[in-house]
């Protein structure tokens, strides 16, 4: 069966982000190392994380927003005020991105200096309640955060939890590997 419309999908093990066409066919790629977190903003560029960093590309492959990191970054997401969400891993910290590049927000979840290893952070999505639904991978638990960095929620997750989602009736969807 082919797809009822185009879609945008990520293959980590060749290190590209595409867009499948109704046909099934790749219309769209772009090279993106370790990538997996990929979003589709109103304007039609896409957003996703690149290893070490985050790109913001158009359809006509330029880069029109990119931090970098030394951490590994699984996690991004184009926030409603047009900041940009990156958790970074090793890190342990969240930040919001302005579109000029520059950190206007930071919460640390580690002390600074702490490197949390490859496994600390995947997707950590920000909510709606200005909330962040972090996984951590390597010790198997979701955890809730709040605006300032404080644990308010730990779902456990074994297997290791990759992604997760608050669903409109509370509940958290969670995804392990």
């Amino acid at each position: 069966a082919q797809p009822p419309h185009p879609f945008v999908c990520t293959d980590y093990s060749q290190g590209k982000v595409f867009i499948v066409n109704t046909a099934g066919t790749v219309e769209w790629e772009y090279p993106a190392k370790n990538c997996n977190d990929l979003w589709v903003l109103p304007d039609g560029n896409l957003l996703f994380n690149t290893g070490h960093g985050v790109q913001e590309v158009t359809r006509e492959k330029k880069v029109v927003f990119d931090y970098q990191s030394k951490s590994e970054i699984f996690a991004c997401q184009r926030l409603d005020n047009g900041n940009t969400f990156i958790g970074e891993c090793n890190a342990g910290r969240l930040l919001e991105v302005n579109p000029a590049g520059k950190i206007v927000k930071e919460i640390r979840l580690l002390p600074e200096g702490k490197d949390g290893g490859h496994a600390y952070i995947r997707n950590a999505p920000k909510l709606a309640n200005g909330h962040y639904l972090v996984c951590h991978y390597g010790a198997q638990v979701v955890r809730e955060y709040d605006d300032a960095g404080k644990e308010v929620m730990s779902i456990p997750a074994a297997g290791g939890p990759h992604s997760a989602a608050r669903l409109p009736d509370g509940h958290t969807l969670i995804a392990c590997g």
